[in-house]
């Protein structure tokens, strides 16, 4: 069943897409977009897309957000995947082997790891702390914030789906949740990055256990809610204080 179209392609647009899926050369992924767009522009629901590619209802909405605020080359294209990215600066590491050479402060047989970032702290040497897809780094000013701040990261708020709680440039720190934990996050803004994107939602319905059905929700009432599947998701990341805010959780 057709509907109005989701989003509407120029002429042109049309005329890109049928000839990537004529050449038969597109790799796979890319001409899965090009038909998923496709179908789009001829109204077919969701659902309907869902059955003729074979993909989760959540790609079906963030193809359609990213055509309509990036356009036709982005929505065809994949984001670019960063690796893991360093943890310590070249000037840290070359810090920390000339300590683990030297004696360790009194009352400790050998420098631990502990003794090791305090003295890094001292020396005016922040630890970053950072995973495998883009974010802000934390950097930590004093022993007792480095432990408190143990594996956190700062995210950045991009786009007004979770106004008014949180507006466009304003960053969260947030603290991974182990996998097995998935099922207990419930009533909670997460950091959630599944397929290729990255996202900060409300967590209000959690079927992990029982659908393997996690759906997240915008504060906002325009953006609606977005069903996201067990295997499309990455890592999940509990959001509980502002960055450069009083420290007031969320």
């Amino acid at each position: 069943m057709s509907t109005s179209p989701a989003i509407e392609l120029s002429a042109a647009e049309q005329a890109q897409l049928h000839e990537l899926v004529r050449k038969g050369t597109t790799p796979a992924r890319q001409l899965n977009r090009a038909r998923f767009l496709q179908f789009s522009h001829q109204g077919h629901a969701p659902d309907t897309i869902v059955a003729l590619l074979g993909v989760s209802r959540a790609t079906v909405y963030n193809l359609r957000r990213r055509y309509r605020q990036q356009g036709l080359a982005a929505a065809l294209t994949e984001k670019p995947r960063s690796g893991q990215p360093r943890k310590v600066t070249p000037a840290v590491e070359a810090t920390i082997t000339s300590l683990a050479c030297t004696d360790a402060p009194d009352g400790s047989s050998r420098w631990s790891i502990r003794l090791l970032r305090g003295r890094l702290i001292e020396l005016g040497m922040g630890v970053q702390h950072s995973n495998n897809f883009e974010t802000l780094r934390l950097y930590v000013n004093s022993e007792e914030d480095a432990d408190r701040y143990t594996g956190a990261l700062v995210f950045e708020v991009e786009g007004d789906s979770m106004e008014p709680l949180l507006r466009i440039g304003e960053k969260v720190i947030a603290w991974q949740v182990p996998e097995g934990k998935w099922e207990q996050v419930y009533n909670q803004v997460c950091v959630v990055a599944y397929d290729d994107t990255v996202t900060i939602k409300a967590v209000r319905e959690n079927e992990l256990f029982t659908r393997n059905l996690l759906t997240l929700y915008a504060q906002n009432p325009a953006a609606g809610f977005l069903p996201v599947q067990r295997q499309q998701i990455q890592s999940l990341w509990r959001v509980e204080e502002f960055f450069d805010r009083p420290k007031i959780r969320l």
